[in-house]
């Protein structure tokens, strides 16, 4: 069997050991491959399942339409490897399932690079773990899920997978400022903010890197900045944690921030 590669962080698309990348032209069959790779290797996805994630209502067609979307996902794969990697589930068990191992499939890489980045964490092997969470972020390549199907349970499962980046950078974001790579964790933070300008944690990393880089005033500006993308974009008031940040900044209180980033483990 050819090695291949599964990507569906960011474009769903398939690469050979050769370096070739095979686009797959078929929302629908973007988005099946994708639910069997969710599932994980050999798992059989029951049809049920599959039309429940493609469709937000199902049609009348949905199991010959799925037999049709397998038929093209599997001659893909073909073309690729000269291999079969789609199985129908066995007598009694309606579904398919897809064959393909955890170095084969880039969300499980980045989960695998993400675990190892934690064992180092709990071993005080901050810039190793550093390392790892660097080689997971890179994997990504764009947001999960925006070249999918667009139904309710699909967007829901897509949010996680997308938050699992989001961690994976505020991780590393704090990693950085503890092993005093500050300049580094500010770049990579100014970035996260500015792609998520709502999410909170992040406003109090920027704000925790730009003080322990000697600028108070500007983790003060940082809360500031903060408190308007919030208002602006959804109407909120700071939380608990930003208001802490700024006047902690105001205070000069080197052990709130201190606190802070041992307490985001």
């Amino acid at each position: 069997m050819g090695r291949l590669y599964f990507q569906i962080l960011g474009e769903t698309r398939i690469s050979n050991a050769d370096g070739r990348v095979y686009s797959i032209n078929s929302v629908m069959v973007r988005t099946m491959l994708a639910a069997l790779l969710l599932e994980g290797s050999g798992k059989v996805v029951s049809t049920g399942r599959l039309a429940d994630l493609m469709w937000n209502e199902r049609p009348p067609s949905a199991a010959s339409n799925l037999r049709t979307y397998k038929s093209r996902l599997q001659h893909i794969l073909r073309v690729t490897t000269q291999s079969n990697r789609i199985l129908t589930g066995q007598r009694g068990i309606g579904g398919y399932s897809i064959v393909a191992d955890s170095q084969e499939v880039d969300l499980l890489s980045f989960r695998s690079l993400r675990a190892e980045a934690k064992k180092k964490l709990l071993a005080g092997r901050n810039e190793e773990a550093a390392v790892e969470l660097k080689k997971a972020i890179a994997i990504w390549r764009g947001p999960f899920g925006e070249d999918l199907a667009n139904t309710g349970r699909l967007t829901a499962i897509a949010r996680g997978v997308n938050n699992e980046r989001t961690l994976a950078v505020e991780q590393l974001g704090r990693v950085a400022i503890t092993i005093r790579n500050v300049g580094e964790a500010i770049q990579l933070l100014d970035r996260h903010v500015n792609d998520s300008p709502t999410r909170e944690s992040g406003w109090v990393l920027l704000a925790c890197a730009h003080y322990m880089n000697g600028n108070p005033a500007i983790a003060q500006s940082t809360v500031r900045r903060a408190c308007q993308a919030l208002s602006e974009e959804v109407g909120l008031l700071p939380s608990a944690d930003l208001r802490a940040a700024e006047n902690a900044a105001v205070r000069h209180d080197d052990r709130w921030f201190q606190r802070h980033l041992g307490s985001m483990r």
